[in-house]
C-alpha cells in the first residue's frame, strides 16, 4: 500500500464501500409530491404530441406543469409528445428488471451481472428495478417513453459496492461512445437511471458519473422517498 500510495501515477485511493436499502417495493407507500410551475417555460420548436387518455399517477406526475395532487387509483388523460425518448438507450442501473421480451434488455448481452460477488442472475428477486423501468417505457400507457431499457444490475443483495457502481457507468459510457462513433440510423442518445443515494461521497463516483455527463450521457438519481 505504501507503493501505491506514493505512486505519481495514483490519482487517489478510496476505500471501497456499500450503499444499502432494505426496503422493498411491496413497502413502499404512494406520495404525492409538489412540481414547480413551468407553465411559462418558452418553447420555439414545437413538436406533435399525442394523449393517453388512461393515464396512471405515476405518468400524471412526471408530466404536470404545476403541482398537483391526487388519489393514486385514479386514472385521467395527458398530452406528452409523440414517440417520446424513441431511439435512446436508457440503462437503468437498479435490481434488474422484467417488462418482458422486446421491451428490455441486459446490459451487453449478460445472463450474470459482473457488478455483484458470485454468480448472481439477471433475474428481479427485488421488485424495484421492474417498478422503476415501468415507469420510464412501460407498455399501455403505463411509461412515459419508447426508450430501449438496457438492464444494469447493480444492486445484490439489497447493497451495492461504490466500485461496481463506477465500474457499471465506466462501461456504459464505453458503449455509448461506441455508438457515438459508429452512429447507427437509429441511436438518438443514452441516459442513465440511478435510483439510489449515498451519504458518503466518493471520488471515485463522482468523477465516473462526470465521465458519463461529459460523454453527452444525462445522469438521472433519484430524489429519494422521504
Amino acid at each position: 500500500m505504501s507503493l501505491v500510495r506514493t505512486d505519481p501515477g495514483i490519482e487517489y485511493v478510496e476505500q471501497d464501500h456499500y450503499i444499502v436499502t432494505s426496503v422493498s417495493m411491496d413497502k413502499v407507500e404512494h406520495e404525492t409530491y409538489g412540481f414547480p410551475n413551468l407553465s411559462a417555460v418558452s418553447h420555439p420548436k414545437r413538436r406533435p404530441t399525442e394523449t393517453i387518455k388512461y393515464a396512471p399517477w405515476n405518468v400524471r406526475m412526471i408530466t404536470t406543469p404545476k403541482k398537483l395532487k391526487l388519489d393514486p387509483r385514479t386514472l385521467a388523460s395527458v398530452k406528452m409528445l409523440e414517440n417520446r425518448g424513441r431511439g435512446v438507450n436508457a440503462y437503468v442501473m437498479d435490481t434488474v428488471n422484467e417488462l418482458g421480451k422486446g421491451r428490455a434488455s441486459n446490459f451487453m448481452g449478460q445472463t450474470i451481472t459482473p457488478y455483484c460477488s458470485g454468480s448472481q442472475s439477471m433475474n428481479d428477486i427485488d421488485g424495484h428495478g421492474t417498478a422503476v423501468a415501468s415507469i420510464l417505457a412501460g407498455s399501455g400507457g403505463f411509461g412515459i417513453s419508447f426508450a430501449n431499457i438496457i438492464n444494469v444490475k447493480i444492486w445484490c443483495q439489497r447493497r451495492a459496492a461504490i466500485s461496481s457502481m463506477a465500474k457499471a457507468i465506466s462501461d456504459i459510457t464505453a458503449e455509448h461512445q461506441t455508438n457515438v462513433r459508429q452512429r447507427p440510423s437509429w441511436f438518438k442518445g443514452s441516459i442513465i437511471n440511478l435510483s439510489s443515494q449515498t451519504l458518503t461521497f466518493s471520488p471515485t463516483l463522482r468523477d465516473a458519473v462526470a465521465a458519463a455527463s461529459d460523454a453527452g450521457i444525462a445522469v438521472l438519481v433519484s430524489a429519494g422517498n422521504e
